[in-house]
């Protein structure tokens, strides 16, 4: 019997040692492969490494000097001294490609605003609201086909102007899916699709409101804005960090929030708006 019970105890002292052994090596295992995520990389370098696309006003850059301005880097700069960190503009990118070069890890944050949109959302994870842009769906000034509404371009005679893999494609997708598109790669100029409706390439565009008053100004109101300037689509602003990086996403909340209540946000965007009220700030639950 005690032979017995002598037996049973080595048994469940090697299990018991086994499993502790095979516990340490998998959490050894576990702490090796461990990567360091944006908000660790962030606050270990002291460094926010910033995608940006360079379209006034949320950012320029000045030819001779390098120097960049705009209410990107306004912004940016005061969540910066907010988090004592500073701010590195790694890569320039498009509206095409940005999610792509967050996607691969090329930095940390899109940090021009971008649009909240499903389809970039694949790959994205937003910020909160900083602030509103209205799109306009854009025909030729002589076009009086969508003076009273957009609707009838939902046809199989009318062709879209869209940028692969940007919002006009999916608008165009979305809204008007009986309608021919002619589609420019996603790394093309915002303004060549502009171009294709002047030149009679499509029928119609889409764009927010302050790419279509600076299009306008430098080429003599060749376009204009169907529907009686009726919205397409209302689009917040937002800056996105990659997918997935929620700890990174909620240290900017915080900040972007602490700025929108103090009204930081909308003041930096006023004085850098080319165009009066292009932009729509948020309503702040204290002015209701």
């Amino acid at each position: 019997m005690n032979k017995f019970i002598s037996l049973v105890a080595i048994v469940l002292i090697s299990v018991a040692s086994g499993y502790t052994g095979a516990k340490l090596a998998l959490g050894g295992a576990v702490s090796a492969v461990h990567q360091e995520n944006a908000y660790e990389r962030v606050l270990s370098s002291g460094v926010l490494r910033c995608g940006y696309y360079v379209f006034p006003p949320a950012m320029s850059i000045d030819a001779k000097t390098g120097e960049k301005t705009g209410f990107s880097v306004d912004l940016i700069n005061k969540v910066a001294d907010r988090l004592h960190i500073k701010v590195e503009w790694t890569e320039e990118v498009n509206f095409g490609t940005m999610m792509e070069a967050l996607k691969n890890n090329r930095f940390d944050a899109i940090c021009t605003p971008v649009w909240i949109n499903a389809a970039q959302g694949r790959a994205a994870e937003y910020t909160r609201d900083l602030f509103f842009s209205s799109t306009v769906a854009l025909v030729r000034a002589d076009d009086n086909r969508f003076d009273e509404s957009f609707d009838a371009a939902n046809a199989e005679d009318i062709t879209l102007a869209t940028i692969d893999g940007e919002i006009t494609s999916a608008i165009a997708a979305d809204d008007f899916p009986k309608a021919k598109t002619v589609s420019l790669p996603n790394n093309s100029s915002l303004s060549q699709i502009f171009v294709n409706v002047a030149d009679k390439k499509a029928d119609m565009t889409f764009a927010d409101r302050n790419s279509f008053e600076q299009y306008a100004q430098q080429n003599n109101n060749v376009l204009k804005i169907a529907a009686g300037g009726k919205p397409v689509r209302i689009f917040p602003f937002a800056l996105a960090v990659a997918k997935g990086e929620f700890e990174l996403q909620s240290l900017l909340d915080y900040t972007l929030t602490e700025m929108l209540y103090s009204g930081e946000v909308e003041r930096i965007v006023k004085k850098n708006e080319l165009f009066p009220d292009c932009y729509l700030q948020v309503d702040l639950p204290y002015r209701r």
